[in-house]
């Protein structure tokens, strides 16, 4: 792929992430005063990343930019252990901190699966919505460009940050977040983000995977239910100047956050081998 300079990249970054948040945090702004109803219109702040990425990659690239930029949408041949991994390693997760709280609590334990008929509706709509608004932007527009710029680790750190600052007005709109406080949702979009680069990186920058991952993560947050009932937690803004929660709404979220961050700790060391590495260092 092609590769650009540091100052070419910061512009094109720069660029990306003024019309992102313009887009998604100017329509939010419409619906938060009332201005317009938050459907459809929800659905704008959602795909700002997308449409964002879209637009500036015509913009700096031309016509042949954009075909190149849409070529990955239809990238699925990557190494099988990609799909194994967003699929039952997250799974795992996820079950493992529930059963570990539950275990070390003499909390009541059952799987709770719920039926097929539930999930599949729900996972087509996490990559259909989230996974195909969000990730043209996060994986398919701004990492290449991190990636030309440093490190794989910092580069997950400084995306992971915009992108769950990009997320903060879903504070008002009381959906669209975790339901946890502020910063427990920040300390788990960070070790999130570097095994999304992980698999970024092992895709070969495939959107389309980067789109099956984030849909296959939010679903399993449904399917898994490891955080908090929405009825005893709504999202609201006093989760922003809320550190804890108490009476053990936060505990199987925890035990999660603790095992994505070791994993993400294993991750990230052998991120250290890839530096150099000439995968790494590519633009859409």
């Amino acid at each position: 792929m092609e590769t650009f300079s540091a100052n070419q990249n910061q512009k094109e970054l720069v660029y990306f992430f003024l019309t992102t948040f313009g887009i998604s945090w100017g329509v939010s702004l419409l619906i938060i005063s009332g201005v317009i109803p938050e459907m459809p219109f929800f659905i704008g702040i959602v795909y700002g990343p997308f449409l964002s990425a879209f637009l500036l990659t015509y913009f700096f690239k031309g016509k042949a930019g954009l075909q190149s930029f849409l070529k990955r949408f239809a990238q699925f041949k990557v190494p099988i252990k990609i799909y194994v991994s967003i699929t039952l390693g997250f799974f795992l997760l996820m079950y493992s901190g529930k059963f570990i709280w539950n275990f070390f609590t003499d909390s009541p334990w059952s799987m709770n699966l719920m039926p097929l008929t539930s999930f599949l509706p729900i996972l087509l709509f996490q990559i259909l919505i989230p996974g195909l608004g969000e990730e043209p932007g996060w994986r398919g527009f701004a990492l290449p460009r991190l990636l030309n710029m440093t490190t794989p680790l910092k580069a997950s750190l400084v995306l992971g940050l915009v992108h769950w600052l990009w997320h903060l007005p879903t504070f008002w709109l009381g959906t669209g977040m975790h339901n946890v406080p502020a910063l427990l949702s920040i300390l788990y979009v960070i070790p999130w983000t570097v095994l999304f680069t992980y698999v970024y990186l092992y895709s070969k920058g495939s959107i389309a995977v980067s789109i099956l991952f984030h849909g296959i993560h939010g679903a399993l947050l449904s399917l898994v239910g490891f955080m908090p009932s929405e009825v005893d937690v709504p999202i609201s803004t006093s989760l922003i100047t809320t550190p804890w929660i108490e009476g053990g709404y936060l505990g199987p979220y925890v035990v999660v956050l603790v095992l994505l961050w070791a994993v993400a700790i294993v991750i990230s060391l052998k991120f250290q081998k890839m530096i150099g590495d000439p995968q790494t260092k590519m633009t859409s």
